[in-house]
């Protein structure tokens, strides 16, 4: 039964942890070759919950998770007292979805996953949808705590045919192979021998996608075994001290073959060099999953595999590609692309070229965390409007949630040192200057405004002390035109009002959000298998 939950119908029933739900909606994601489905399960009191299952890996864990109306930071998150790590970060798509679902086909959802650090079984999530976020706690509960109540409807499949050894030994750059839902398509192999043991392995990239990944052809006499294998971050594997176990994405995998294998002949877009050696370990579960262990002249990989059935497998009809698509063809469009590319960067180092940015404001003003009050004008000649914004978080949470927006480019971030959790803020951009304070009416604003020095005609909204947020503005901004010197600038003095501000107290948060967002970035790479 376990193995049929992801293919769950709306309108029937499931128990889930002994409670009974009715599926009233499905939400299917993907994400490069990875998809998922998420199912809203709604109580007899009305509580909803979301059931996440892996297309891949239906009959093992799933995830539930329940909405929660409570922030938490995203580079340092804490929930119910308890500290939270990053697990996964990413975008993926929603393929289809049915049933009473507020998301629509091809919407994009940024996300975050988080573990408890003492319980990795506890879960926090956060998802950016164009007009939200939304943020959820949860945990992983084992497949046998699900049982569904309905019926499977499944179309027919039809046996593909089985292909011969002979034709997978020699598949030629351009070939296209479909596995399961996604077509790739054959750019290069490499041959490996251990002692009398030989295999091959195919380098594959998806027609729609990045992520590349490799087809290993194992002869067994006359008949053999096929595997895919995709890379993994090394981040994400866990090896014990014994070097017996690894552990990855709550996975417990053992040893179970390890060996020195050498490549002996490659073509086509591969990295390889003659006669080059790798140290292997391979360590499976109880499920027959692979994770594979590859060490190399210039580091080490770890990919995640497992065996292909016939029915998920199938070659295409090959087509002799056209003449742009040659090599020769390609290698000379590479070069044209290649002076391109040192044009383009010639011209966006002499600043011919210009990308606009995505302001905090910008941001703000998409987001359904703030709200736009009103506009203020600073009395100047320029006449400079500034926008002023009210958040439900406090000035502290706020702060940290604006940083978020916009780290990479945030120059620095004070605060009133005489109330250092709820006093006054000031973010300092390359574009602007965002003022977080208390209104007269005890709730929290943002104002926010063009970076320019506006010391003589500031003007604040709804401030509880006027003199004191602009003292504060004025000695911040003192402090942010005299960094480069040893000392703070002597305090601003406004009648009997007098201002001190701390540098400091943001600072790992900046530095923690600016690495997660540069992470964030970040794209896997190498190969997979037995690969590079």
């Amino acid at each position: 039964m376990n193995k049929m939950n992801y293919d769950m119908l709306v309108g029937e029933e499931v128990t889930v942890e002994a409670i009974r739900y009715k599926i009233t909606g499905v939400i299917e994601f993907q994400q490069g070759n990875y998809y998922w489905r998420e199912f809203k399960l709604v109580g007899e009191n009305q509580e909803i919950k979301w059931l996440s299952i892996d297309k891949d890996n239906p009959a093992e864990r799933y995830s539930l998770f329940q909405g929660i109306e409570a922030f938490f930071s995203l580079s340092t998150p804490e929930y119910e007292n308890e500290k939270y790590t990053l697990a996964e970060s990413g975008t993926a798509t929603v393929i289809a979805v049915e049933g009473e679902v507020d998301a629509e086909r091809n919407e994009r959802v940024t996300f975050k996953e988080f573990y408890a650090q003492t319980n990795e079984l506890k879960l926090l999530s956060y998802e950016k949808w164009s007009d939200e976020s939304e943020y959820s706690s949860g945990k992983i509960i084992s497949a046998s705590q699900v049982e569904y109540h309905g019926e499977i409807t499944e179309s027919s499949r039809t046996e593909k045919r089985k292909v011969e050894l002979s034709t997978l030994k020699k598949l030629k750059n351009g070939q296209e192979i479909a596995i399961g839902r996604t077509i790739y398509k054959v750019v290069g192999w490499a041959n490996y021998h251990q002692g009398s043991y030989s295999w091959i392995e195919y380098r594959l990239l998806p027609k729609s996608g990045k992520q590349e990944a490799w087809l290993v052809v194992e002869p067994q006499g006359d008949k053999y075994v096929l595997s895919l294998f995709k890379t993994i971050g090394n981040k994400q594997v866990s090896l014990n001290t014994t070097g017996s176990q690894v552990k990855y994405k709550n996975k417990t995998y053992n040893i179970e073959e390890t060996g020195t294998a050498i490549v002996t002949r490659s073509a086509g877009d591969v990295d390889f060099d003659p006669n080059e050696k790798v140290r292997f370990t391979d360590f499976t579960n109880e499920k027959k999953e692979i994770l594979s262990k590859e060490q190399w002249s210039d580091g080490i990989e770890y990919s995640f595999g497992r065996i292909l059935h016939d029915a998920e497998f199938e070659l295409l009809e090959y087509v002799d590609p056209p003449f742009w698509k040659k090599e020769k063809v390609k290698k000379t469009m590479l070069i044209s692309l290649i002076g391109l590319v040192i044009l383009f960067f010639f011209a966006l180092s002499e600043g011919l070229i210009h990308f606009p940015q995505a302001t905090i404001e910008k941001q703000m003003r998409e987001s359904a965390m703030y709200e736009e009050v009103t506009n203020v004008t600073f009395k100047d000649p320029s006449k400079t409007k500034s926008t002023i914004y009210k958040s439900d978080l406090t000035v502290d949470q706020t702060c940290e949630n604006l940083i978020e927006l916009d780290p990479e480019r945030i120059l620095y971030v004070t605060t009133d040192k005489e109330n250092i959790e709820q006093g006054e803020k000031m973010i300092q951009t390359k574009k602007e200057t965002v003022l977080v304070y208390i209104g007269e009416d005890q709730e929290t604003y943002i104002q926010i405004f063009p970076n320019k020095d506006y010391q003589n005609s500031y003007s604040s909204y709804h401030a509880a002390n006027h003199s004191r947020l602009r003292s504060f503005y004025v000695n911040s901004r003192n402090w942010g035109n005299n960094q480069g010197t040893t000392q703070q600038p002597k305090n601003y003095s406004d009648g009997s009002v007098e201002r001190s501000i701390d540098t400091t107290h943001y600072s790992g948060v900046v530095a923690s959000a600016r690495q997660n967002s540069i992470n964030a970035r970040k794209q896997d790479g190498g190969g997979t298998g037995f690969g590079k």
